[in-house]
C-alpha cells in the first residue's frame, strides 16, 4: 500500500518527487531536494491517508520556502490560513479531490480528532474556529460572533498568494491579542481548556458574500493541514536537517516541519496542535523502519575487462609456463568445431523459419488504384478488381548480450556450458546479430581501482567485481576464432581438474556476483545498443545458482560519523528515480534469489522492450527451490514436466523467460553414441536413444530461446 500511496503523491505533484515512508511523527517536505517524507500511517483509513497525502502535496506545490517571519507572526496562525489556501488550490487543480478531502475529514470527525465532543465552540479562539470551519465545518455549526470575525473567516477563502496569507495571519493575530487583553477567559480557550456541552448541529452557518461562490459548503470546508505542535512552536523542531531557531533554505515544510520563536504563548491555534497529536497516533511505531537504497553509477573502465586485456594475460601466463601442453585440448576443439556445425545450422534454420513466420504475420494487403485487367470481367458481381500489394514492415535489428557465470560451482558443467555458448556465438555470427559475451567474476581484480568513484550512503556496494568481455561481434573473424579457441581451453581447464592450473589466478573461478552483473547492465546495455544501432535487445544469463547477496554503504554511527561501512540490504527498499518506482523490501535471503528478482524487475522497468532470459543449470535437489512456494497442483505439473523433459520453462518469473535444464543433460560425455562391433540391433537402438536424450532437452531450451529472439 505504501508504494501505491507514494505513486499517488507523485501523480498529484506531477513531478518525480522522492517519496519516502519513514518512522517520523509528521509529514515533511524538503523544498530543495524535493523529498516528501510521509509517516507510516498504517493505522489510518485509506480515505484519511489520501487526504493527508493530497494535503502534503499541496504544500510541496504551493508553500514557498520563506520563513523570515517566524519572529513576527504566530506560526500556527500562518499554518491555519495556509491550509485553506493550498487545499483550495488543490481542489482547483483536481476537481475530483474535493471528495477526497470531504471523506478524509469526515472520518477524522467521526473519530473526534479535534476533541469536540464535549467542547463549547463559543469559547474557542477565532483562529481555532476558522480552522474548524474549513476542516469539519460540514459536520459542525461553527459560530462567529461578529462581522469582523466573519470577514476574517471569509478572507481566508480568497487569499491567493503566500504574502496574502502572512498578512491575513498577522491581522488575525493582532485582533486576537486585543481580545485576549479584554478577557482572561479567552486565554483559557486559546490554550485548549475544554468547556462542557457540545454545540453540534446541521443547521445553516453564517455566510458572507465574501466567500467563494463557486465552492459549496462541502467543498469549501474540507481542508487538511499538517502543522507544528505546541512544543515544536515553543522550542523549535529538532531534526537531523537543522536545529537552528530560524530554518535554513533547505528546511522541510509541512506539519511539524518548521521551527522558531512564536508570536507569544498566548497566541496559539490549539486545534492545530490537537489535530497534530491525533494524526501522530495514526503512525505505526512498531513497524520496521524503511531504509531506501539506490543503485550506483559504475566506473566501466575499472569494471570491464576488454578482450585484449584477458587474452594478453592468458598468453603471458602460457609463455611464462612453457611446459603447458594443449594437444589434448586442441584435439577436442577441432572435434567440437566439426560437430557444432550441425547444431549451429539447426539454430539458424529454426531462427529463419520463425522470423519468416513473424514477417508473414506482420504482412498486410493493400489495394491500389490500378485496375487488374485480368479481373475486369468480374466487375458486375465483384468489386475487388484492383491490383493488390503486400506490405511487410521491416523487422527490428536485434542484439544479444550473454552473461556467463564464472563461479566455482560451475566447474563440473562449465565445459559443456561453454560449448552451448560458443554455438550461440556462431549462430549470432552467421545471422549477423550483434553480440557481446561477458563472464561475471570476483577474481580478476580484488584490490584494484574502485568500481564506484564516490561511495554514497545507502548505495549498493559494487567492489571486487569484474565483467570479463570474452567475445564481441566487433572482432574480426580471425581474431574471434582465436578467442573462441582460448575460451574453449579455459573451460576445459576448469572442468578437468588435472589441467586447472593452466590458467592465471585472475581467471580462476570465483563467487557468483550475478546481482552485480545485472546492475552493470544498466550501463552496458545502452552502450551496446548505441554502438550497434540495436532496436531490440536480449540479455541472457547462464548460471547454475543464485547470486551472492549485495551490501549497501551505511554510516558508522559509533566513532566516525563520516566513515561508510558495509551493511545488509535486508528490509531495505530499492528506489530508482529514473523509473519512478520504489520496489518491495529485500528479504533475509542468503542466496539472494529474491534480491535478484528485484534487480531484474528494475532492469525490465528501465528497458521495457528488452528480453531478459535466464538459462539456469540445476540438479534435481536444487530444482526443488523453484516449486517451494507453489500450490500442490502447480507443483505436481512442474515436477512432471521436469521429469519428462529434464527441463522446465517458467513464463511467470521475474525474467522474461526462465529456462531450467538439468546439469546431467549438459554433461554429454554419457550421451555419446558408442556401440561395440558385435552389438545387437537392440543394443544399437538403446545406445542411440540414450545419445538423443540430452540433445532433446537441450534443443527444447534452444528452441524456446530462438522463439523469444525471432
Amino acid at each position: 500500500m505504501l508504494e501505491v500511496k507514494g505513486t499517488l503523491a507523485k501523480l498529484l505533484a506531477q513531478e518525480d518527487l522522492i517519496v519516502e515512508h519513514r518512522q517520523v511523527e509528521t509529514a515533511q517536505f524538503d523544498v530543495e531536494k524535493r523529498i516528501l517524507t510521509l509517516p507510516m500511517w498504517e493505522k489510518a483509513e485509506a480515505s484519511v491517508i489520501d487526504m493527508l497525502i493530497a494535503h502534503e502535496v499541496g504544500h510541496a506545490l504551493y508553500t514557498p520556502n520563506e520563513w523570515d517571519f517566524v519572529n513576527e507572526i504566530p506560526l500556527s496562525y500562518v499554518n491555519v490560513v495556509e491550509d485553506v489556501r493550498i487545499e483550495k488550490l488543490m481542489k482547483r487543480r483536481y476537481a475530483g479531490i474535493v471528495k477526497t478531502f470531504y471523506n478524509g475529514y469526515k472520518d477524522i470527525n467521526k473519530k473526534d480528532f479535534f476533541q469536540l465532543q464535549f467542547a463549547d465552540l463559543e469559547e474557542f479562539a477565532l483562529i481555532d474556529r476558522i480552522n474548524l470551519f474549513y476542516k469539519v465545518g460540514s459536520f459542525w455549526d461553527i459560530p462567529f460572533n461578529n462581522a469582523q470575525e466573519i470577514a476574517f473567516r471569509d478572507e481566508c477563502a480568497v487569499v491567493e498568494t503566500f504574502d496574502q496569507v502572512k498578512d491575513l495571519a498577522r491581522r488575525i493575530a493582532k485582533y486576537q491579542k486585543e481580545q485576549v487583553s479584554e478577557s482572561t477567559s479567552q486565554t483559557e480557550a486559546t490554550e485548549g481548556t475544554p468547556i462542557e456541552l457540545p454545540q453540534q448541529g446541521s443547521g445553516d452557518q453564517i455566510q458572507s458574500s465574501q466567500q467563494e461562490p463557486t465552492e459549496s459548503k462541502e467543498e469549501s470546508n474540507q481542508q487538511g493541514q499538517e502543522l507544528p505542535t505546541k512544543a515544536e512552536q515553543e522550542g523549535g523542531q529538532k531534526s537531523e536537517e537543522s536545529q537552528d531557531e530560524t530554518p535554513s533554505p533547505a528546511q522541510p515544510q509541512g506539519r511539524g516541519a518548521t521551527s522558531g520563536k512564536t508570536y507569544g504563548d498566548d497566541l496559539e491555534a490549539v486545534t492545530d496542535s490537537i489535530l497534530e497529536e491525533s494524526i501522530q497516533n495514526l503512525v505505526d511505531t512498531e513497524s520496521a523502519p524503511i531504509t531506501y537504497v539506490t543503485l550506483p553509477e559504475i566506473n566501466l573502465e575499472n569494471t570491464v575487462v576488454t578482450p585484449d586485456a584477458w587474452v594478453k594475460c592468458l598468453e603471458d601466463y602460457w609463455t611464462e609456463h612453457e611446459h603447458f601442453e594443449f594437444e589434448e585440448i586442441d584435439a577436442e576443439w577441432r572435434k567440437y568445431k566439426t560437430q557444432s556445425a550441425k547444431e549451429v545450422n539447426y539454430l539458424v534454420k529454426e531462427f529463419e523459419m520463425k522470423k519468416s513466420a513473424s514477417a508473414y504475420a506482420r504482412t498486410t494487403i493493400s489495394k491500389t488504384g490500378v485496375l487488374n485487367t485480368s479481373k475486369l470481367f468480374q466487375y458486375k458481381y465483384n468489386d475487388d478488381i484492383f491490383k493488390k500489394i503486400a506490405v511487410t514492415p521491416d523487422g527490428k535489428n536485434h542484439g544479444l548480450i550473454f552473461n556467463l557465470d564464472w563461479s566455482g560451482s560451475m566447474s563440473n558443467v562449465l565445459f559443456n556450458t561453454m560449448k552451448q555458448l560458443l554455438n550461440l556465438v556462431q549462430f549470432c555470427k552467421k545471422t549477423n546479430i550483434p553480440f557481446e559475451v561477458y563472464a561475471f567474476t570476483n577474481e580478476w581484480d580484488r584490490t584494484g581501482a574502485p568500481r564506484v568513484n564516490v561511495p554514497v550512503e545507502n548505495e549498493i556496494i559494487i567492489e571486487s567485481f569484474n565483467m570479463i568481455n570474452f567475445a564481441s561481434s566487433q572482432l574480426k573473424t580471425k581474431e574471434l576464432d582465436k578467442i573462441m579457441k582460448y575460451m574453449f581451453r579455459l573451460a576445459y581447464s576448469m572442468t578437468y581438474r588435472h589441467s586447472r592450473y593452466n590458467v592465471p589466478y585472475k581467471l580462476y573461478l570465483s563467487g557468483t556476483p550475478l546481482n552485480e552483473a545485472i546492475i552493470s547492465m544498466r550501463q552496458l546495455l545502452p552502450k551496446f545498443v548505441k554502438e550497434n544501432k540495436v532496436e531490440k535487445s536480449h540479455i541472457i544469463n547462464l548460471t547454475d545458482g543464485e547470486g551472492s547477496c549485495v551490501m549497501r554503504n551505511k554510516k558508522w554511527g559509533h566513532f566516525d560519523y563520516d566513515k561508510l561501512v558495509s551493511g545488509s540490504i535486508a528490509e531495505c527498499q530499492l528506489r530508482d528515480r529514473k523509473v519512478g518506482r520504489i520496489y518491495p523490501r529485500f528479504g533475509y535471503d542468503y542466496y539472494g534469489s529474491g534480491h535478484t528478482d528485484i534487480f531484474v524487475e528494475n532492469l525490465k522497468d528501465l528497458f521495457p522492450t528488452t528480453n531478459i532470459i535466464s538459462i539456469r543449470l540445476c540438479s534435481g535437489h536444487e530444482f526443488n527451490r523453484v516449486t517451494y512456494d507453489k500450490d500442490y497442483d502447480t507443483k505436481e505439473k512442474i515436477k512432471a514436466e521436469w521429469r519428462k523433459h529434464k527441463s522446465f520453462i517458467d513464463l511467470n518469473s521475474a525474467y522474461t523467460r526462465s529456462l531450467y535444464i538439468q546439469t546431467t543433460v549438459m554433461d554429454d560425455s554419457d550421451n555419446a553414441f558408442e556401440v561395440k562391433e558385435d552389438a545387437r540391433k537392440q543394443d544399437i537402438s538403446r545406445a542411440f536413444k540414450k545419445s538423443q536424450k540430452g540433445k532433446t532437452s537441450s534443443k527444447r531450451i534452444l528452441n524456446e530461446f530462438i522463439s523469444v529472439i525471432a
